[in-house]
């Protein structure tokens, strides 16, 4: 009796490149969403304002705002006065149950490590008054790090930040220092 030869080799060979095919196909599919950052899981996260007990955030943004009287452009170079800077901008009320005096506020970017930024702020009182009444909403412009700014500012683009809120309370003289997050994506 004489045995047929099997073609098991070549089933076995069109099997695993039809599926190979398939399994390469879905690969570059994959890579090209993730290219477009579809599974960038730091988009998905939603825009974040936490602040110390006491000081609520009411509403705040990463954008470019033009310099104003009450928002002094950033230091550049003499002359060179930018006609938009980049910044954090806080809306915050202070819910503490008494009169704060401001020290200073700084913010610290993760994104530029190191990097410190002093804050502007404005109370209906006025620009920079040191009184932050109870109860009263100000305005924070924290600029962002020089390596953040110009051309390095980018829309849509995650930033986590740090602040820190330097206060005596109106009747006492000891300094609180406390912080505050802010995690959202620039305009």
């Amino acid at each position: 009796m004489q045995h047929r030869p099997t073609n098991r080799g070549q089933a076995a060979l069109e099997f695993l490149s039809t599926y190979g095919a398939a399994f390469l196909i879905m690969l570059i599919a994959l890579g090209a969403l993730s290219y477009t950052g579809l599974f960038n899981v730091a988009s998905l996260r939603s825009d974040e304002c936490t602040m110390a007990p006491g000081i609520e955030c009411s509403d705040f943004t990463i954008t470019r705002v033009a310099a104003t009287p009450q928002l002094p452009p950033l230091n550049y170079h003499v002359g060179q006065t930018p006609a938009l800077s980049e910044h954090v901008v806080l809306s915050l009320l202070n819910t503490y149950g008494v009169n704060l005096t401001m020290v200073n506020i700084t913010m610290t970017v993760q994104q530029a490590p190191g990097v410190v930024s002093s804050c502007s702020y404005a109370t209906a009182s006025g620009f920079a008054s040191p009184q932050w009444e109870r109860g009263v909403q100000a305005t924070v412009w924290c600029p962002l790090p020089p390596t953040l700014r110009g051309a390095n500012y980018r829309a849509n683009q995650r930033l986590d930040a740090v602040v820190r809120f330097n206060f005596t309370q109106q009747a006492g003289s000891y300094q609180y220092l406390i912080n505050g997050d802010v995690s959202a994506t620039t305009h």
